[in-house]
């Protein structure tokens, strides 16, 4: 099964912050998105490796939007909790958790897809592509 459909929500959970982020800063462009998930992924390498992950220098806005995410990967990892202005019932919320490995697949695909969109269509091709999907 390809990462797209078994890891569609994880994808979603991910990319719907991503969007949310670039509607408070429209100036966000697909290189500081990479460079983000491109974070995440020295990060989860180096867990899994059982070394300390190297610093990489983020602007303001690129260490807000990789708090974000970083936020929802521990929640989809089942090792934090997502906070929510919406109350809410946590046995409501039935979410597997998937394992660090996992997450990296899905942050490579996330890499990926950004490369993609970027080259075909510009400097905000990712982000003006995820948008149409994010409601």
């Amino acid at each position: 099964m390809k990462v797209e459909e078994e890891y569609q929500d994880v994808l979603q959970n991910i990319e719907a912050l991503v969007v949310q982020h670039y509607n408070e800063y429209p100036e966000t462009t697909d290189y500081s998105v990479e460079r983000v998930y491109e974070t995440l992924k020295v990060n989860y390498t180096a867990e899994l490796r059982g070394r300390e992950p190297r610093e990489i220098p983020l602007s303001p806005e690129e260490k807000e939007l990789f708090t974000m995410l970083e936020q929802i990967c521990e929640f989809r990892l089942g090792r934090a909790a997502f906070e929510t202005e919406e109350e809410f019932d946590e046995k409501d919320i039935r979410i597997s958790a998937i394992t660090v490995e996992e997450m990296l697949l899905v942050i490579k695909k996330l890499l990926s897809s950004v490369k993609f969109w970027t080259k075909r269509n510009g400097r905000q091709g990712y982000l003006n592509y995820i948008i149409q999907f994010i409601i």
